[in-house]
């Protein structure tokens, strides 16, 4: 029974005589530990355990490892960042540009195969549109008639004596002794022009849906508003944002404006 421990030879004997308590010599220098003992050893083995673990959390090497390994990420978001705004700026030009495109077919600009030059000859103009298919359209779109009509009612509030144009050119309503600055607006048009009980023009109005600024349409704007300020004709910009409140301010405004002015008497149904 050499190298078995005593406790466990105490156990066997025990069983063999059914349980019943069987008093042996201990070995001299023998001592059973105490409970109180034991607890002791468990606890500075969990606390050496607990130590361990905090220590390689706390490793340095590893933390430069986690931040490293951040770091590295970030370039990634960054670029993951950049690529979608990107393409939703991509995506918002072309949504704007198939506005523009539809925009300009209600006007007839894309009507016009490029580079075809224009016919002069009536019986050839006549023998041409005998030839072609024509087909009716509307002169003002949803939004663009709704301005119309809220530029008839604040008019009609105001009990002034104007009528509202639609698709008026600025050739027709502008004159220049200059050709080649008249030219420049001849083709030009304006969605809505106001004009007095006599004929003359009093505002145009322009109205500025999403996406209208592409391209060259800001200065396309600009040609228009500097020949209708030399003219003295007034220019209204309505965007979807406006309401009917806003267009019966402006109408109040000019109205106000053009009866304070000595030579453009006011006239009104009173």
């Amino acid at each position: 029974m050499d190298g078995i421990p005593v406790p466990a030879v105490l156990e066997v004997i025990r069983r063999r005589e059914g349980g019943v308590a069987f008093a042996a010599p201990e070995p001299e220098g023998w001592q059973k530990p105490s409970l109180t003992e034991n607890h002791k050893k468990l606890a500075t083995r969990a606390r050496r355990s607990s130590l361990t673990a905090y220590k390689s959390l706390r490793d340095p090497q590893r933390e430069a490892n986690a931040m490293q390994g951040l770091q590295g990420d970030l370039p990634i978001v960054f670029i993951t960042v950049v690529a979608a705004f990107l393409a939703g700026l991509c995506c918002e030009r072309l949504r704007a540009e198939l506005a523009r495109r539809a925009w300009r077919r209600r006007r007839g600009e894309g009507g016009v195969e490029a580079g075809a030059a224009p016919v002069t000859d009536p019986a050839e103009q006549l023998r041409l549109v005998m030839g072609a298919v024509f087909k009716k359209r509307r002169l003002l779109s949803r939004s663009e008639a709704q301005v119309l009509y809220a530029a008839e009612k604040a008019i009609n509030i105001a009990d002034l004596q104007w009528r509202v144009m639609a698709q008026v050119s600025l050739g027709e309503v502008l004159s220049s002794p200059d050709a080649r600055a008249y030219s420049a607006i001849n083709s030009k048009r304006v969605d809505l022009l106001i004009v007095s009980r006599s004929g003359d023009p009093i505002a145009a109005i322009e109205y500025q849906g999403y996406g209208h600024y592409q391209g060259t349409a800001a200065a396309r704007d600009a040609v228009k508003k500097e020949a209708l300020r030399k003219a003295g004709v007034r220019y209204i910009e309505v965007t979807p944002e406006s309401g009917a409140e806003d267009m019966a301010r402006e109408i109040s405004r000019i109205a106000q404006a053009e009866s304070a002015s000595p030579t453009v008497p006011l006239r009104t149904n009173r």
